[in-house]
């Protein structure tokens, strides 16, 4: 019977893995669910199908909390273990709804943008060897706009504003 514990609390540990995102909030992942816990509370949970593969989730930055729609209440971004797309939930009523529309931004290649509070813009930057790109979107109830863009490849120089 003792080893059947053991062997037990062994496997809970190997598969289960806790990172911190702020002073009160951290997120515990475990086979195939991630939740998010804000003072010991649950405050956002996802199951997937599959399971997950912890060590990416160790290596990595796949989960963000932050805000991200400039309401002043933190929102989550995950890195779908499974697709090539960001799942956004934005905070709202208490709970966590999923944006689509902001998910679409939000791919692997571009990664999380990053966040200008002063002027309530999210900044994409993308860059391989010779070609870069950078986006601003302003976000308008809870909708992007882009108000800048700039591209330099071996064509040529773009930059235009909104």
């Amino acid at each position: 019977m003792r080893y059947l514990i053991a062997i037990t609390i062994t496997t809970l540990f190997l598969n289960s893995f806790t990172i911190n995102l702020d002073s009160n909030c951290y997120v515990k992942i475990q086979r195939n669910l991630i939740t998010i816990y804000k003072n010991r509370s649950i405050i956002f949970t996802k199951k997937y199908k599959k399971q997950l593969h912890i060590n990416d989730y160790k290596e990595s930055d796949l989960i963000k909390y932050l805000d991200f729609n400039f309401d002043n209440k933190k929102d989550i971004a995950i890195i779908n273990p499974f697709s090539n797309i960001i799942e956004l939930y934005l905070h709202a009523n208490n709970k966590y709804i999923y944006n689509k529309t902001l998910s679409k931004l939000f791919t692997k290649e571009q990664d999380i943008p990053n966040i200008d509070k002063k002027n309530k813009t999210l900044i994409f930057l993308w860059q391989e060897e010779d070609n870069e790109e950078i986006k601003h979107y302003k976000i308008i109830n809870n909708k992007p706009k882009l108000i800048y863009y700039y591209k330099n490849d071996t064509n040529g120089t773009v930059i235009k504003k909104f």
